[in-house]
């Protein structure tokens, strides 16, 4: 995430205390530490951080995972999988 004001975010993150149940999609890149139940689709960097957990289907440019996710992960350019 790029700060120098608020027209420069180029990220969005849901935070480890954010539960959402349905679809997300976007047009940038989402960082996701909170939990997830449904479908994400972004045309950016996907990355699932440590402390989410994440049931949904991911659709995105590039997917970096690193905490637990259940369904099918569609990475149009990098699938990255960390331990």
């Amino acid at each position: 995430c790029r700060v120098r004001g608020m027209a420069n975010v180029t990220s969005t993150t849901i935070g480890s205390d954010v539960k959402i149940t349905g679809q997300i999609q976007g047009g940038k890149d989402l960082f996701i530490d909170g939990t997830v139940d449904g479908a994400i689709e972004v045309t950016g960097k996907l990355t699932i951080g440590p402390a989410a957990t994440v049931k949904a289907n991911l659709k995105a440019a590039e997917v970096i995972i690193h905490g637990r996710v259940n369904g099918n992960v569609d990475a149009g350019e990098k699938l990255d999988i960390r331990k």
